[in-house]
């Protein structure tokens, strides 16, 4: 069940990622998806690895109060970015 979960929660943001950044890609649409795809498959691989690695160190309830400030931190980062820049 848990990773019907998590994959339900990437299929739902990943094509809005990907949207996202061909929209700020100022016409390079190819090379915008592909570095979309690349870091999502970065994160996806190294992220329970991490989480794994913090929780042996701090323990597992304090690994995973990381989880709402990384996600904090990235709707801080969505919230900023949220209006393309004006080109140079």
């Amino acid at each position: 069940v848990g990773l019907v979960v998590c994959g339900l929660g990437i299929a739902l943001h990943f094509p809005i990622g990907v949207m996202r950044a061909i929209n700020a890609s100022n016409g390079r649409t190819d090379m915008a998806a592909a570095r979309a795809s690349v870091g999502v498959g970065i994160a996806i691989g190294v992220g329970p690895f991490a989480l794994g690695a913090l929780a042996d160190e701090v323990g597992t309830h304090s690994a995973f109060l990381v989880v709402p400030a990384l996600l904090a931190l990235a709707g801080a980062a969505v919230w900023i970015g949220r209006e393309p820049h004006p080109a140079r």
